[in-house]
């Protein structure tokens, strides 16, 4: 055997598996923790897992005699490089929009594989507002957020997604999470401009963070830190009863700037050293999660395509199996019987008894005949 074929061997033989099957791990472990060199370790191994398969499939000669366990082994090699494929193109992110407020391809944070080609740019949607429907003890229920969009004839589309019903746009896909709450609306007028900016600043998840619900930010083309803090004047969380989340209509918001202190009620204003400060009023805010992975379709038809070549060989297995059915004579009550056909007759040990006539043998039991005098 040349080493070629020494190599060859190795590589489709249960060893160079077990080392496979090691570096899986290894990898998975390491995407956990750092998705960067995990993902390229991941990647490598499962082309090794490649190697692995097709180097058996050319050197066991089971493959060549069976047709079901070839197209099994070439789907597992198929759902191999579907994996390594998603590795290196997939993307998973999250985005927080108000209500009204459109998608312009901006994610708050995200990781991608390195040959993922973003086209979210090209993405547009508009959050139109949503309700979240709560049980008894504040448990989430359904959650639906209605969305529009302009298609590709230019057409306005309204739609409603939800935790499991995405919006599906360029092979990306957005769903709707628990991550939700109130965005004060603001209107910044700068001094020595006439041109307005209005704005929304999303407080910290609500109920999951009810009693945190204050957030600082800087002011657009100033260097002035303004804090804000929510405070409700009516109750909005009922735990004793169902209720849905929505905007409290009696409340106000409290403002820090500086070493002052104000209470703002919707239409209210506050002067500040480089303008004006308005509040507009109460929103809420959605967290969607993005994913892109286009090679879940090809991924799900090799997983059938796999089960099915294996329910097949197993099948064919069975249904050529030889059955063999055995029949086991029961012992009779009489110690001696007699057989009527081709031979002489047997003697058991001890006497015959006779019950109104002669007797004969049925399946190996003892019947009684009766006899005509």
């Amino acid at each position: 055997m040349n080493r070629s074929h020494r190599i060859l061997d190795y590589l489709g033989s249960s060893r160079f598996t077990i080392v496979v099957l090691l570096l899986i791990a290894v990898s998975v472990s390491t995407f956990l923790f750092e998705s960067v060199k995990g993902n390229s370790l991941l990647v490598i191994s499962l082309l090794c897992a490649l190697v692995n398969l097709l180097s058996a499939v050319c050197i066991r000669r089971a493959f060549s005699r069976s047709l079901p366990l070839l197209v099994f082994h070439l789907a597992l090699a198929a759902i191999v490089v579907m994996a390594a494929a998603s590795r290196l193109s997939y993307l998973e992110g999250r985005v927080e929009l108000a209500e009204g407020e459109w998608f312009t391809g901006e994610l708050i944070d995200h990781r991608s594989g390195v040959l993922h080609d973003s086209r979210l740019d090209e993405v547009r949607f508009l959050n139109d507002g949503f309700t979240v429907d709560y049980l008894p003890g504040v448990y989430r229920n359904a959650t639906v957020n209605r969305i529009s969009y302009r298609d590709e004839q230019d057409r306005l589309v309204n739609t409603h997604i939800g935790d499991h019903r995405p919006l599906v746009m360029d092979d990306y896909r957005f769903y709707t999470t628990f991550n939700k709450g109130f965005a004060p609306t603001f209107r910044w007028s700068p001094h020595g401009s006439d041109r307005d900016q209005v704005g929304t600043v999303n407080l910290p998840s609500f109920p999951a963070r009810e009693f945190e619900q204050a957030q600082s930010w800087v002011l657009p083309g100033t260097d002035e830190m303004v804090w804000a803090m929510l405070v409700l004047d009516e109750k909005v969380v009922k735990p004793e009863q169902s209720f849905s989340l929505g905007v409290p209509a009696k409340h106000h918001i409290v403002v820090r700037q500086a070493d002052s202190r104000d209470e703002l009620r919707p239409g209210d204003s506050l002067a500040l050293h480089e303008g004006s400060l308005t509040y507009e009023g109460l929103r809420l805010w959605m967290g969607y999660r993005v994913f892109y992975d286009w090679t879940r379709p090809w991924m799900i038809a090799a997983c059938l395509l796999a089960v099915a070549a294996m329910a097949y060989y197993y099948l064919s297995k069975f249904v050529s199996m030889p059955i063999t059915v055995s029949i086991h004579l029961l012992p009779t009550r009489s110690s001696t019987a007699t057989t009527a056909s081709n031979g002489p007759a047997m003697v058991s040990n001890g006497p015959a008894t006779a019950s109104n006539g002669p007797a004969t043998a049925s399946n190996g039991l003892m019947k009684a005949i009766p006899v005509k005098r």
